[in-house]
């Protein structure tokens, strides 16, 4: 009987050690699973605009009823002669599911389609509320945005769409270029669109809960109604943000809204602190209006405005 025991624990340790050595992509298969092109014509959204493309492949998400597929086409390089493979990624709801949300990501290029970072052109479906963390983050070769609806979306995580300098955004549901109704957010990390640089109007909530990086790269920080460290810094042609008229808003964040192209800034009233930075580099501001409610002024707040 022991010979046979010490047989069997030999066995699965051996067997244990096998596995081991098995790829990653193995026992991932249970979280994303492949999508045919018959399955995501049944059960998933393919942009109109996309008539003509070839489909390439498609996955399930984790985290959610969301998937994505590649779509691919020939068309002439913009910027020379010849022509060029243009890729869009779209991310689509289940028609079959409830939970409409792209998960958080722990840096840029950990979402599935991470490794596949040259797409030209990306859709996201309306009716998907949450965006996470690093979800389309530096993705160099982006230069199209489509949201279905800019207004159903809840949560933009940290870092979100930054580093699109390139991608020109569009709003489906109100058919505006670069202009982003974001009223509904309630919920908004550091540096979300920071320089997206062809962004120029943005509307915001009456309330926003700001994630940020704790201390020291210690976890996030939740910080209830504050306008998020870096959210649009370096928006380049950001030349109007519009504040709910019952905005809730207590806190303008480290460099929220630097080196954007404002000219003018009226702080909604409530407002007690602006951050460090806050309005740095509007060199286009000319006028500004205070809150009575204000209590701090950080450092550089409203460095280099000159012609306030």
């Amino acid at each position: 009987m022991k010979k046979l025991q010490t047989r069997a624990i030999s066995l699965l340790l051996s067997l244990v050690m096998v596995a081991s050595l098995l790829p990653t992509t193995v026992w991932a298969a249970d979280t994303a699973s492949p999508i045919t092109q018959e399955e995501w014509s049944s059960n998933y959204y393919t942009p109109a605009e996309l008539s003509g493309y070839s489909f390439e492949y498609a996955f399930t998400m984790t985290g959610g009823d969301v998937a994505y597929a590649y779509f691919l086409k020939r068309v002439p390089n913009p910027e020379g002669t010849g022509m060029m493979n243009e890729r869009v990624l779209v991310v689509a709801r289940d028609k079959t599911g409830t939970d409409y949300t792209i998960p958080d990501y722990d840096s840029a290029g950990d979402a599935p389609w991470g490794g596949d970072a040259d797409a030209n052109k990306l859709f996201i479906e309306a009716g998907i509320t949450e965006i996470g963390a690093y979800a389309f983050s530096n993705m160099p070769s982006l230069t199209s945005v489509t949201l279905g609806d800019s207004s159903a979306l809840t949560y933009v995580g940290k870092r979100a769409f930054s580093g699109n300098d390139r991608a020109v955004f569009t709003d489906t549901k109100s058919g505006a270029q670069n202009v982003l109704d974001l009223s509904n957010v309630t919920s908004m990390g550091e540096y979300a669109f920071a320089s997206c640089a062809k962004l120029t109007s943005v509307t915001l909530g009456g309330d926003i809960t700001a994630v940020e990086t704790g201390e020291g790269g210690a976890g996030n920080v939740e910080t209830q109604h504050k306008l998020p460290k870096a959210a649009f810094s370096g928006c380049s042609s950001l030349n109007t943000v519009i504040f709910a008229d019952e905005s809730r808003l207590e806190i303008i964040g480290q460099s929220a809204l630097s080196g954007t192209a404002l000219t003018g800034v009226t702080v909604p009233s409530g407002v007690r602190e602006i951050e460090q930075s806050a309005f740095s580099g509007l060199s286009k501001m000319n006028s500004l209006v205070l809150p009575d409610s204000l209590e701090t002024i950080g450092e550089r707040a409203f460095y280099c405005n000159t012609d306030v």
